[in-house]
């Protein structure tokens, strides 16, 4: 899905505050104005989580990391945006202490990054097979 598809007048846009959290509301911004609109937020929310809440209620749409695929499948139809230079970034941290104590964290983040790169390529093929069955 284009991201433009998202801007057709009368969706309200669900999101967070942009001074909760920047991290998510700048790039998600960012978005839109690269697909040419600026999101009316109509409902802010706390966490990512209550955006999807709020989507589910019917109440809008919204930008959310493709890893929010997995929460309320029934209520909330995910379509993957195409032809965006927007990228996330996501990071395992730990102390340094705990890094020297506990060598398991190296293996955590390996699975950790695995299983991200298998939820990208499953949210791939997802898109591919949605955008043939149902034109967005």
């Amino acid at each position: 899905m284009e991201a433009t598809a998202a801007s057709d007048d009368g969706f309200a846009h669900c999101g967070l505050h942009p001074h909760q959290d920047t991290d998510y509301f700048d790039p998600t911004v960012a978005l839109c104005a690269e697909a040419g609109f600026t999101p009316l937020i109509r409902h802010e929310a706390g966490q990512l989580v209550n955006v999807l809440a709020l989507v589910a209620c019917g109440l809008g749409v919204a930008i959310v990391p493709a890893s929010f695929a997995m929460f309320h499948r029934e209520q909330i139809v995910f379509r993957p945006l195409r032809a965006s230079r927007q990228v996330s970034r996501l990071a395992v941290l730990a102390s340094a202490d705990a890094l020297k104590s506990n060598p398991m964290l190296d293996l955590v983040a390996q699975l950790a990054q695995s299983q991200l790169q298998a939820l990208a390529a499953q949210l791939a093929q997802q898109g591919a097979t949605e955008s043939r069955a149902q034109p967005v």
